[in-house]
């Protein structure tokens, strides 16, 4: 029994150790510092103005969502992923960071 369970143990060690050098690979964007707020206003509006995909970041979400920006007033977005299936409203104040998608 205890040779079964050792067993056991080392490829659930194993297992947990893979899964971890996994998600190292995948981008994480809490990694990113927090933009100031006048730099997030200057990248979006000229995401806006040029038409640029761009990325962004959100403070309370760990999802990022790449697309484009329309400004819907002066501090309110609307980002409309690249397929068009999703669009997502939300405050300058929520953004945690804006890069340019390549």
């Amino acid at each position: 029994m205890q040779n079964r369970q050792s067993y056991l143990t080392e490829i659930t060690n194993t297992v947990k150790q893979n899964y971890q050098r996994f998600l190292k690979i995948l981008p994480n964007h809490r990694n990113l510092g927090q933009m100031p707020m006048r730099q997030l206003q200057y990248f979006a509006d000229q995401a806006i103005c040029q038409n640029f995909r761009v990325t962004v970041a959100f403070n309370s979400e760990t999802i990022s969502i790449s697309g484009s920006l329309t400004k819907l007033s002066d501090d309110r977005l609307l980002i409309k992923d690249m397929t068009g299936n999703l669009t997502k409203i939300f405050y300058l104040g929520e953004l945690q960071s804006i890069q340019r998608f390549n």
